[in-house]
């Protein structure tokens, strides 16, 4: 009897001390933010509160138009800029992006101990500068059907109507009448911009109204042609690209198109399938184009040590400098890329893998690297790695039938392969100073290498950074320019805004051009 007393009364202590512990944890839970209880009212709580603990991130399926407050030309979008905004809209929270540096003269700046800079803009320690002075300049946008101002490498083309003059970072003309000289879009190896005219190559003597013819092969331009700095594209390596005049076999057709490896494919796919393609019938049925073989014209890289011996043989139609982190791109004569080191080895190239993809039920599918269709600004991101990770096109194709194109997209990956993630449903525009441009439903905005939004998704018209400054836009004639925090260093008044070109901008407003230089102490 008396063991079941004692029986008894440890169970109810257990109990008293069970319900105690759960009172405590639900009150250390309910401080903590893990529940709310409907009728009880937290400690600085107001009506208007979120529900979530969490901010939420503004993406381009929450939103129509942002409401922001008025502009006092400190750089913040106003209503009428941004039109009105929708009743689905109206109970987020405005946006406003933040306002960096103030602007000032550079003539300002100079006294306070900044230069002209073309390193990447960092707030802490770089100012936009106004241009002040230099030669009276055409207010209207355009002249002569094209844009009265234009940047390149560092320089002002100025197009006043009648002539073209090179201007420089001071507004100050470097040379006039260059009307038959055209941009090169490359550099000589003194880093000097090159101007072409009759395939010959100059270059410009500062402030001496004088140009000097300069020897340049233009088969050892940057892989990329657009208003690049000085430091794109040099060698990271000391192996060096070297070619050899050759010819290969193509398949031509009637019209003169190569058709090489549309019949390739088809070709290779019919084998997989265990399919005869000597059989007449066979053939016939894989519809292939007719074609005549042809011998055309082509060189081949390859790669020079230090001491001019050959490192690796000419083998590639397509090669790019060796980057920091000893890798180098190289494709074949259809396009197709693969990743390689100093020693010819191959570092990434997915082609052996097969793909079972679920969206097609899993049926087989492979994968390729590829070449960009085109070389300008708009393939930023390629061919080097910017903080880990580098920029190259993906295509994926059916494995039997390898002329059905699965998938074509640009994707970011690091030096042993491996794939960065990118949001889901966003396409990677550009990937520049470690910042991905995204799209999604025709929005932009710009997430970095690290998963941070640097801006959110709202913009309708965005460039890629360029040291450290990117344009953005909200109306296709509202443009203003962001660092790579988001702080806007050029407010929202412009109708067109330069990408940086090597420390230099352009701008114009209603009230004319203005140029700005990118200082730093």
């Amino acid at each position: 009897m008396n063991n079941m007393k004692k029986l008894r009364r440890f169970a109810v202590t257990l109990i008293a001390l069970l319900l105690l512990c759960a009172a405590a944890a639900a009150v250390i839970m309910y401080n903590l933010g893990w529940y709310d209880i409907s009728f009880i009212r937290r400690s600085g709580d107001n009506e208007n509160a979120s529900e979530s603990r969490y901010e939420p991130v503004i993406r381009p399926a929450d939103i129509d138009v942002i409401e922001i407050e008025k502009e006092n030309l400190s750089g913040v979008f106003n209503q009428e800029q941004l039109g009105s905004q929708s009743a689905e809209t109206a109970s987020q929270p405005p946006v406003q992006p933040p306002v960096g540096n103030p602007i000032e003269s550079v003539a300002e700046l100079k006294k306070s101990g900044y230069k002209w800079s073309d390193t990447p803009y960092n707030k802490a320690t770089h100012r936009i500068g106004r241009v002040t002075g230099g030669i009276p300049l055409n207010k209207n946008l355009s002249s002569g059907g094209r844009r009265a101002l234009r940047t390149y490498m560092g320089y002002i083309l100025y197009d006043d109507g009648a002539h073209v003059s090179v201007l420089g970072i001071n507004g100050v003309v470097s040379v006039a009448g260059i009307d038959n000289l055209t941009p090169a879009y490359a550099r000589d190896s003194a880093g000097r911009p090159l101007f072409t005219y009759k395939d010959r190559y100059y270059y410009i003597v500062d402030n001496s109204n004088e140009m000097i013819e300069v020897e340049y092969n233009p088969l050892y331009a940057p892989p990329l042609q657009y208003d690049s700095p000085p430091s794109y594209s040099r060698s990271q390596s000391t192996l060096s690209r070297y070619y050899v005049e050759t010819v290969h076999r193509r398949k031509i057709d009637g019209n003169g198109n190569d058709v090489t490896l549309e019949v390739d494919r088809k070709l290779s796919g019919a084998v997989k399938d265990g399919k005869d393609i000597e059989d007449a019938a066979v053939y016939a049925r894989l519809n292939i184009p007719e074609y005549t073989l042809q011998y055309r014209d082509c060189i081949l890289w390859g790669y020079l040590n230090a001491w001019g011996g050959i490192a690796i043989e000419a083998q590639y139609y397509f090669a790019s400098e060796f980057n920091e982190n000893g890798i180098a791109v190289v494709a074949d004569a259809n396009g197709k890329a693969k990743l390689i080191n100093t020693y010819g080895g191959t570092v990434s190239d997915p082609s052996g893998t097969i793909l079972y993809l679920t969206e097609r039920n899993r049926r087989p599918a492979f994968e390729s690297y590829y070449l960009p269709d085109t070389f300008g600004i708009e393939s930023l991101g390629m061919f080097d790695f910017d903080h880990g990770l580098m920029r190259i096109r993906s295509c994926i194709y059916d494995y039997k039938e390898e002329g059905e194109l699965v998938r074509d997209s640009d994707i970011l990956i690091r030096p042993d392969g491996t794939k960065h993630i990118i949001p889901q449903d966003y396409t990677l525009v550009g990937y520049s100073d470690g910042v991905m441009l995204l799209e999604k439903d025709g929005l932009y905005g710009f997430l970095d290498y690290t998963g941070r939004w640097i801006a959110q998704p709202i913009y309708t018209y965005a460039q890629p950074f360029i040291e450290g400054l990117a344009v953005v836009g909200v109306s296709s004639a509202r443009f203003c320019m962001i660092d790579n925090n988001g702080n806007i260093v050029l407010p929202l008044i412009y109708d067109y805004i330069s990408n940086v070109s090597s420390g230099v901008i352009i701008a114009h407003s209603r009230e004319g051009w203005e140029i700005f230089n990118k200082m730093s102490k």
